[in-house]
Formats: C-alpha cells, structure tokens, sequence
C-alpha cells in the first residue's frame, strides 16, 4: 500500500448516514443495491476495528515515524459517520485494559 494522506486520496463528496443510506435502498431497492449496501456495511465495520486500534495505539503509545500515519487515519476516520452512528463496541475485558493502560499513561 503506497504512503499517503488518507483524507486527500478520497473525493469531496457528502457523508452518508445510515438514514441516507435507508432512503437510497428504499428508493432504489434493486440486487445491486443490495450488494453495494452490504459492502458498505462491511466497510464500516472495518473502519470500526480501525478506531478500535487507533485508540489502543494512542494509549500504548508509537514511534515518531509512525505518527504522521495515525494522525492521518484519525482525520480520515474522525468524520466518519458510521463511528458515531453505531460505535465500537469494547468487551468489559477490553474497557478493563483501557483503563488499566490509561491510568499507565498518567
């Protein structure tokens, strides 16, 4: 994967909720639709993990050269709908070591 910013290599386009992604399918309700409505959900989910590791790496911590790239996904995912929307859903095991590692951190 080639070294870049995340946010400029996408298009200027409206974000899409899911109201206006229900509304798309409730007007166009069509198998390809369908099929593109359920990638999309696929992707948002992997955009889910994404945060889920990003907030796990600013905790834990990362070398300097890797920073510019987090920092990068973060604004990409920042103004991602689907994150406040549905978000990540951490276990009771995983929000016990978050906080663990936050009070580390202090």
């Amino acid at each position: 994967m080639a070294a870049g910013n995340f946010a400029s290599q996408t298009p200027h386009r409206k974000k899409l909720t899911s109201a206006a992604l229900r509304a798309m399918w409730q007007s166009n309700s069509t198998p390809e639709v369908r099929e593109l409505l359920w990638e999309i959900y696929r992707l948002q989910d992997i955009a889910r993990q994404a945060h889920g590791v990003l907030t796990i790496a600013r905790m834990w911590g990362i070398d300097k050269p890797f920073l510019a790239r987090l920092n990068a996904l973060d604004s990409a995912l920042f103004g991602e709908p689907c994150l406040w929307e549905r978000p990540v859903d951490w276990s009771a095991e995983e929000e016990h070591a978050l906080k663990r590692l936050s009070r580390g951190r202090r």
